[in-house]
């Protein structure tokens, strides 16, 4: 009779304690990168805070950060920051849906933005009249003008060909002073600014050419 049977060692779980930590540490970074009224950059600071593991340890919601290790073990960041973008600031209502809605942009970036432009391009022919903030902009409920760039109002292009328009122009930094006391225009202009930080392109020559291609 054989008694030698093989042994398996059981598989490390992925939810260590370092691990959940590191978890809760990206989005308090991101948390903190993304809010309006914060001066933080998680880039800058390589998404260090000030949360100690001993105080995240104390935490009554610490199991809310395995969600993301489970789902996403090699794209935690972008997991919470995709989610952020989408408005989604508290971890317990932090979905895959939005995690696969921007992954599915940035997998196919330059076909997305060849293909947002187009559409622009067809309601608008001018690049100048998308990027400058118009003057007769809708009125805040105390009467004031809002002047925010047409852009900014449209919502069929991906956040992500915004980003990539800023890049190219600066047309929010030049004009976020316009509606900087209106939270909807200055949370979104603060995401695009934010968000590219996260975004890196290299080839950002590519997409000048869609641009000069597409437009007048």
């Amino acid at each position: 009779m054989n008694t030698n049977f093989a042994y398996n060692k059981p598989e490390q779980s992925p939810f260590t304690t370092k691990a959940v930590y590191e978890s809760f540490r990206m989005y308090q970074a991101l948390k903190l990168h993304f809010d309006p009224d914060s001066d933080y950059n998680a880039v800058r600071y390589n998404f260090k805070t000030m949360v100690t593991p001993k105080a995240f340890i104390k935490r009554k919601d610490r199991f809310k950060y395995n969600y993301a290790i489970k789902h996403h073990t090699n794209n935690v960041k972008e997991f919470y920051a995709y989610n952020f973008l989408e408005g989604i600031n508290w971890v317990g209502d932090m979905t895959s849906i939005n995690y696969d809605k921007h992954n599915k942009v940035r997998e196919s970036l330059l076909y997305t933005f060849k293909e947002d432009m187009f559409r622009l391009s067809e309601i608008e022919a001018s690049l100048d009249v998308w990027l400058r903030c118009e003057d007769d902009g809708p009125q805040s409920k105390y009467g004031k003008k809002i002047r925010i760039p047409p852009i900014l109002k449209e919502t069929s292009p991906a956040l992500e060909s915004i980003v990539i328009l800023n890049k190219l122009t600066g047309f929010v930094e030049a004009s976020e002073k316009e509606y900087k006391d209106f939270n909807v225009y200055r949370t979104l202009a603060h995401r695009v600014k934010r968000y590219s930080d996260l975004m890196p392109i290299p080839n950002i020559n590519k997409y000048k050419d869609v641009v000069l291609n597409t437009f007048e």
